[in-house]
């Protein structure tokens, strides 16, 4: 008898072994989740990118034109963001933006803006453009992660992104003008459209 309680003794200290493992392990998995939700993964960390950033939202590619004052015509590709999940997700999430690329917010209605740099890992230089394409404000090297209200010092249609940098690099200047279907052209304009 006695041996027999020893044997259910030890049972049952194993099994309750067994399962304080088990919630162990499933609270070291929740601090693991937690914390990755948390830091953003390092810049060059491409695998991580995804991992941490939600699912994405669908967009698509044009080949635009911005009329540069200074240097002639400039092509860029960029994204465009002309829905409501696509604008709240923008840029976020992503470790780099290449040269000559960016991304196009497009909104329904004209009128002042602000952006911010919330989960954004890159700095980016953020360009505001008037109803009719010109460009009107540009932000330039906004900081990754900040929290801080970047205004369009006055009404803007859409929002153009590109890397930090970028905008003085490939000559993108106030007044110039971004052609694309969304804006109103005058008519002594036409020619450009």
């Amino acid at each position: 008898m006695k041996k027999v309680l020893s044997v259910f003794i030890l049972s049952l200290a194993l099994l309750f072994s067994g399962y304080c493992v088990a919630q162990n392990n499933e609270v070291q998995e929740n601090i693991i989740v937690s914390d990755a939700v948390k830091i953003p993964p390092p810049a060059n960390n491409a695998q991580a990118d995804t991992a941490s950033s939600p699912s994405p939202v669908e967009k698509y590619t044009e080949k635009l034109s911005v009329i540069r004052a200074k240097r002639g015509p400039l092509s860029l590709d960029v994204e465009i963001a002309d829905t409501e999940p696509a604008r709240r997700q923008g840029l976020m999430f992503r470790n780099s933006l290449p040269d000559g690329k960016g991304m196009l917010f497009i909104f329904q209605d004209y009128q002042d803006r602000h952006f911010w740099m919330k989960n954004t890992y890159i700095p980016l230089d953020i360009i505001f453009l008037r109803d009719d394409g010109v460009i009107s404000h540009i932000h330039r090297n906004a900081v990754p992660y900040s929290l801080d209200r970047i205004p369009s010092n006055g009404p803007a249609l859409a929002v153009l992104e590109v890397g930090g940098g970028q905008a003085s690099k490939l000559g993108i200047n106030i007044g110039d003008r971004l052609l694309h279907d969304v804006f109103r052209y005058d008519s002594d304009n036409s020619e450009e459209n």
